[in-house]
């Protein structure tokens, strides 16, 4: 199960190719009214931005929703300082 949030596609193409990789079923949160069940999840990722150095408030407010899983989650975070940088 991987969770993204997405302000400008980059996190939602990430998290698209990293489930087609681990077989796992991707959700925009934005899109979600109720969190799924994670509990029989053998995996949870989350992939978002990094803005101002931290984790986007709409994630932050998804993850506290969800419930305690057995297992440790994956997070993905991307981060682009500045386009173009070598």
């Amino acid at each position: 199960m991987i969770f993204y949030f997405s302000g400008t596609g980059n996190s939602a193409w990430a998290a698209q190719q990293l489930a087609h990789l681990t077989g796992d079923e991707v959700y925009d949160i934005t899109a979600l009214t109720n969190p799924p069940d994670v509990q029989s999840a053998e995996q949870i990722g989350f992939v978002f931005p990094i803005y101002a150095w931290g984790v986007p408030e709409p994630m932050v407010t998804f993850a506290k929703k969800l419930k305690k899983a057995a297992h440790l989650p994956l997070a993905f975070a991307l981060v682009v300082l500045r386009p173009g940088l070598p």
